[in-house]
């Protein structure tokens, strides 16, 4: 049972996010931005919910500019609330400047406990961020 009406949509940070949550998700472990929009994000349009989670950035290349490719999946989604997730470590600028465009709040996946991986929060890491986005302060 999910405890808000989501979606979490991404990467292997969403796929962690949604079963910590218990919400559907469109998400592709290593997907590059520009792959999620073009291949993944459709299947998410007959999905979106209240919320929709956003985790992309992770997996894609330091000196990429990703900004044009999050500005676009962000025009896409109706849903009444976005909520991005900043990446440990790649990114985080990138996804924060589409944020605050438009907007919406940020959860920081380096706030959490993380793997020895140093890009993945751990079990407990998952549950955090979960609890977080359910939180009236949040």
């Amino acid at each position: 049972m999910s405890l808000f009406a989501c979606l979490i949509i991404g990467d292997s940070l969403a796929q962690g996010i949604s079963q910590a949550a218990h919400c559907p998700s469109v998400n592709k472990p290593g997907v590059h931005t520009k792959d999620f929009s073009r291949q993944w994000l459709a299947q998410a349009y007959d999905l979106q919910l209240g919320t929709v989670v956003v985790s992309l950035g992770s997996n894609d290349a330091l000196l990429q500019d990703i900004t044009p490719d999050l500005l676009r999946l962000r025009q896409s989604l109706q849903s009444e609330r976005v909520v991005w997730v900043l990446p440990v470590k790649a990114h985080r600028y990138d996804v924060n400047v589409v944020a605050a465009r438009f907007r919406d709040q940020t959860i920081d996946a380096a706030q959490v406990p993380i793997a020895a991986d140093g890009i993945h929060p751990t079990k407990q890491g998952y549950a955090l961020m979960a609890r977080a986005l359910t939180s009236p302060s949040f």
